[in-house]
């Protein structure tokens, strides 16, 4: 089984000098090649929504609905 590591960062908008929640955040997948990471993809979603289950849902849309990954968050 191989690992996919993430970070998660939430998006923020400036209003009035005012750093505001969107509602949203971006998922950065990272994999490792020759001992280092490697982004691999990014992806939106909203902030109430399982980050591990967005990853998996674009994993299973994008062909590697076969292979087994797990999930650390960095």
């Amino acid at each position: 089984m191989k690992t996919l590591y993430y970070t998660v960062e939430k998006q923020t908008t400036n209003l009035d000098g005012i750093e505001e929640c969107t509602g949203w955040k971006t998922i950065s997948v990272y994999e490792i090649v020759l001992d280092k990471p490697k982004l691999w993809f990014e992806l939106d979603a909203k902030n109430e929504d399982s980050s591990e289950n967005e990853i998996q849902e674009w994993l299973d849309s994008n062909g590697f609905e076969d292979r087994e990954y797990e999930f650390e968050r960095l």
